[in-house]
């Protein structure tokens, strides 16, 4: 693209001011707003820029409202030239014509100037100066309409959309409203403070009144501002009752975006609630009413609770503390009836139930997938030190009969968790028990990998299964979009791998993977040309890739999580795609001692001068159409260099192989420099294309002798 030259007419206005843009609506979806916030953030500041202006642009969302506040802007662009360069001079009318059309200039617009790189048009443009006021409604525009909410509503006769019925707008710049219309709803200088506390509007004449008559109103504005006052009022309540908050970043944030003016109380529940699991408790508390947690001095989970009200009242809250023990009461008691209902079925029992529950439309229910993870694990526990089989077949019929009790159904996040207490009740094994909870392992880059054997077996069992079934019928990750977290899937099944130095054959696992499922789902690796085969491929051609295609894709998408999970180490990533694709090693932990030996060989002088050599060597033999076919004859072999090279690499490629067998990677690098030698003194005194077609051939099997051998490492 031509470069641009903007050139200012100076001076821009000394006299700066300020924009404020707020949205007020109906309540606004907690986690909705600081995405939106950021959204609007980074838009505005692009839009500046492309406008050639600078500005401090903050945006605010809370519950009621969304702001941009701009400050120290400008109140005109200032007049500007604009110089593109075009065509030379002397290229051809078509390239001229092309560039008037394109920048929208007449030839008259058009100036001849001489640069160091010769002759070229120029077109110029004179741009006037701009009032803001007359453009900055154009922002305003892109914000309401292109704003990306996840969800969004029509609401009265109105056809613009937003995430809830939009109530009202401030756009005031330099103190003057800006002509602003979204839908039936026309911009204004006012806005108004807390809902209840102080609902009556206020006029808007700049972004600091603004803000400083948010605060009078009882509207912290920021979001972090918000977080700070929920902790520090949530410590300070905690530690009169000597107890400490758990932290939750998330839940923080979203309590920050439920309320306008936090003001943090306490509250608390009957003990009797205690005998229910920990993790039930939490979820009730945290994940269902967004209370915050707190825990005694013995770290134990206490039955006080801090809510974040949006209210200052005269009872000092009490009225508001009971109503939320009423319906957090309500809620532990649902709890503790379906734990105490769950309970009355064995796990196995729940677990038939899974033949109800799909777990894809393409690859069956959920009682299916238990019977491939069954199968799949008992097949993968002999690479798993002390895997006991009969519990590794045990805990895979068991690992997902949580999901048809009432408990996960009514609280999602503890599968698992539950299948774990349930199974502890009826006293299953302890590796059984811990592989209920842990075969979920890690769901995050920040979470553990599971550490008891049967855990790991079945863990990587179910990922396995997962990724395998997916693929075959091509619910393949793209780009952004995974919807069913197979890369977590992958990076964890790596991570299992790497971090318990497991030695299993990742080709194999995926082919016993698909073997479980049908076979009616995969398309043929017939090879047979006949009629009736091609008739078959047309009944199937709607159906799933071929088993080994399955394979190798896998395959291929291990390697970029490896890559992935390993970039953080300096590890080339480079070399870990090269030992991988070439597929004749498919044990994670051999390639990556592998790569990180090569990467050290390759760091050194030897290293490097034989790569250079094979690099020469392969750029030779890549050119061929078709390498020499037959055996290399040594009687052909003519001058010492020859000679030399075949002695040195046949003598090394028996030893070689056993190194690499015993995965001595470091005596592989070793026998590999001995080449470097005689390969440089090939390079030097050999023609390898003689005008003699059968020498010529030789010497090509030699190079593919050499080529070979080093692609073995």
């Amino acid at each position: 693209m031509a470069p641009i030259y903007i050139i200012p007419h100076p001076p821009y206005s000394p006299c700066m001011t300020d924009c404020v843009f707020e949205f007020y609506s109906e309540e606004i979806p907690a986690l909705m707003q600081r995405p939106m916030a950021q959204w609007m953030q980074s838009t505005t500041e692009n839009w500046l820029k492309e406008h050639g202006l600078k500005g401090d642009v903050t945006a605010h969302a809370t519950p009621m409202r969304l702001a941009v506040i701009i400050e120290n802007l400008p109140q005109e662009i200032a007049a500007t030239s604009h110089e593109i360069r075009g065509p030379r001079v002397d290229a051809p009318k078509q390239a001229l014509d092309g560039f008037i059309k394109g920048n929208n200039v007449t030839q008259k617009q058009l100036e001849k100037r001489t640069t160091p790189k010769g002759e070229f048009y120029f077109a110029v443009t004179q741009q006037e100066a701009q009032n803001l006021a007359d453009i900055l409604p154009d922002l305003a525009n892109l914000l309401l309409e292109k704003a990306p909410w996840p969800k969004s509503m029509r609401w009265g006769n109105n056809a613009v959309r937003w995430v809830r019925p939009l109530k009202s707008i401030c756009a005031v710049f330099g103190g003057a409203v800006l002509p602003v219309t979204f839908g039936d709803i026309k911009a204004g200088d006012t806005s108004k403070g807390h809902r209840f506390l102080a609902p009556k509007p206020f006029k808007v004449k700049n972004a600091t009144q603004y803000q400083q008559e948010l605060a009078k109103r009882y509207v912290t504005l920021c979001s972090h501002a918000r977080q700070d006052a929920i902790t520090s009022q949530a410590a300070a309540i905690a530690k009169k009752s000597k107890l400490s908050v758990i932290e939750d970043t998330k839940l923080l944030e979203e309590i920050a975006g439920l309320v306008e003016h936090p003001i943090v109380l306490k509250g608390s529940f009957d003990a009797a609630f205690m005998e229910l699991p920990e993790e039930v408790l939490i979820s009730s508390i945290r994940a269902h009413q967004k209370y915050l947690c707190t825990r005694d001095a013995k770290g134990k989970l206490a039955n006080v609770f801090l809510v974040a009200s949006n209210m200052e009242c005269k009872d000092k809250g009490k009225a508001i503390i009971a109503g939320n023990e009423k319906v957090l009461t309500a809620r532990l008691s649902d709890g503790a009836f379906f734990y105490e209902q769950d309970q009355k079925t064995p796990l196995l029992e729940h677990g038939k139930l899974l033949s109800g529950m799909v777990f894809h439309a393409k690859l069956g229910s959920m009682a299916d997938k238990i019977t491939r993870i069954t199968a799949l694990a008992k097949f993968l526990a002999v690479w798993v030190p002390h895997a006991n089989l009969q519990e590794v077949e045990r805990a895979a019929q068991l690992c997902k009969a949580d999901l048809t009790t009432d408990m996960v159904d009514e609280f999602p996040d503890l599968q698992g968790i539950m299948g774990h207490y349930y199974a502890q009740k009826q006293n299953e094994p302890d590796s059984v028990v811990t592989a209920i909870k842990d075969h979920y392992k890690p769901q995050g880059q920040q979470d553990a990998v599971p550490q008891d054997p049967v855990a790991i077996t079945v863990a990587i069992a179910d990922k396995i299964d997962s990724l395998a079934g997916l693929f075959a019928v091509g619910e393949v990750p793209t780009g952004s979009k995974d919807p069913f977290a197979l890369r977590r899937a992958a990076l964890g099944v790596i991570r299992i791998i790497i971090e318990h130095k497991l030695h299993i054959p990742l080709k194999l696992l995926f082919t016993h993977a698909l073997k479980q499922y049908p076979k009616t789902m995969f398309k043929p690796d017939a090879k047979d040309d006949s009629t009736k085969t091609k008739k078959l491929l047309v009944k199937v051609l709607s159906k799933g890739a071929k088993p080994n295609d399955v394979v190798e894709q896998l395959f291929g998408f291990f390697a970029d999580r490896t890559v992935h999970l390993l970039k953080s180490e300096n590890i080339r990533h480079d070399l870990i795609m090269a030992v991988m694709q070439q597929g004749k090693e498919d044990d994670l932990l051999n390639i990556i001692a592998r790569v990180q030996s090569l990467q050290s060989f390759l760091a050194t002088e030897n290293g490097g001068a034989l790569l250079a050599g094979y690099k020469r060597a392969n750029n030779i033999l890549k050119k061929e159409d078709a390498l020499p076919k037959g055996m290399l004859n040594k009687t052909l072999l003519a001058q010492p260099e020859e000679h030399s090279l075949y002695e040195v690499a046949n003598d090394a490629k028996s030893n070689l192989k056993k190194l690499l067998k015993k995965q001595d990677n470091e005596a592989a690098m070793q026998l590999l420099s001995e080449l470097k030698t005689p390969i440089d003194n090939f390079f030097d005194k050999v023609v390898v294309n003689d005008d003699n077609a059968t020498i010529r051939s030789n010497r090509l099997r030699l190079l593919n002798l050499t080529r070979n051998m080093m692609e073995e490492v």
